[in-house]
């Protein structure tokens, strides 16, 4: 989606908007009190087909992920 170009059904028509940390979109970066953590997020929708994706940009965001979260087994 970030290319502009759905990998769902390969249109175009993509569009982005960036929600806040206050907004109901967000990502809560660790366990903790609602709010308190949240992350923005990137959001990107295809008008076409209607799939759409989110991404944390923010490089401290990605960093609470990776000290936080549990990295799924490969």
């Amino acid at each position: 989606m970030k290319s502009g170009i759905c990998p769902k059904c390969s249109s175009r028509e993509i569009y982005q908007s960036t929600a806040s940390p206050r907004s109901s979109d967000r990502v809560t970066l660790k366990e903790g009190m609602i709010g308190q953590d949240a992350s923005s997020v990137t959001r990107y929708v295809c008008t076409e087909c209607g799939y759409l994706e989110y991404y944390l940009t923010a490089d401290q965001d990605l960093a609470a992920v990776r000290t936080n979260w549990e990295r799924t087994a490969t």
